[in-house]
């Protein structure tokens, strides 16, 4: 059985670069960096990363856009095939491979091999990769998530059900989360992005020993043994109502991935 939590799945987020645009102010060019992201949660470190950025370039202007992570792409690949895309934008690796072939990005390695201070080398491998186009990268990392497994200790101690550890498996998931579920009080044993891919599923295919695609971009892992096996971890813990029943349209999604699968 599959270990929970020795599986971290690092998602980094970046900037992509496209160009840079100018305006005429005061009778001298001025540049202007536009700037697309879709996170205003993340706006005090963004504010910060332009002050000091400005220090380093006084006479470039930095506009930032936010745009709800719903809409966000839809007007971003809009944007950049009509033109008038922003300069700096945020990017996340189910997007990536689309946007790099169609030359929607920059590549990175000529402004690399300008600038000794940046080495690749600092960063995660694996997000390197991601971000990495025939060996060569196209967006800069900017700061990383991480997916992980969290519990409530006063739930735990109430149970009378020992942490979670490393060893923890699958099958350690199920055990734990029928001690804990009451729901009298409100509390089901596990709780997660059940139909959401990348804080989701994704992590459990990978944790089976599956990919979501493979290596050369060419084969889907969704009906894969390993696929399978996350999905079924999934129903199990859907149909023993260890899994919160907070949403009815996530459940039914969930079995719709599970027919398509051949599960049902």
């Amino acid at each position: 059985m599959k270990k929970i939590v020795s599986w971290i799945v690092l998602t980094l987020m970046v900037m992509s670069l496209v160009a840079c645009s100018s305006n005429s102010s005061s009778g001298k060019d001025k540049k202007t960096l536009e700037v697309a992201l879709w996170d205003e949660n993340a706006s005090d470190a963004v504010d910060a990363s332009i002050e000091a950025f400005k220090k380093e370039h006084p006479d470039v202007e930095v506009n930032v856009t936010y745009t709800p992570f719903a809409e966000y792409w839809t007007k971003l690949k809009t944007s950049l095939g009509g033109g008038s895309g922003p300069d700096v934008f945020w990017m996340n690796g189910p997007n990536f491979y689309q946007y790099s072939t169609q030359g929607l990005i920059k590549n990175l390695e000529p402004f690399i091999s300008e600038d000794a201070s940046f080495n690749k080398d600092t960063y995660f491998p694996a997000v390197v990769d991601l971000y990495s186009l025939e060996g060569e990268l196209y967006a800069a990392p900017y700061f990383v998530d991480a997916v992980g497994l969290f519990y409530n200790k006063e739930i735990f101690d109430e149970a009378g059900v020992e942490y979670p550890d490393e060893s923890w498996t699958w099958e350690d998931i199920k055990t734990a989360g029928e001690k804990l579920t009451n729901p009298d009080k409100g509390i089901y044993g596990y709780a997660a992005h059940t139909v959401s891919s990348q804080p989701g599923y994704y992590n459990l295919m990978h944790q089976a020993g599956g990919f979501v695609i493979s290596d050369d971009k060419t084969t889907s892992g969704f009906n894969t043994p390993e696929a399978k096996e996350a999905f079924t971890f999934l129903k199990e813990l859907q149909d023993k109502v260890y899994l919160h029943p907070h949403n009815l349209k996530l459940k039914q999604k969930l079995n719709n991935y599970l027919s398509q699968i051949n599960l049902q």
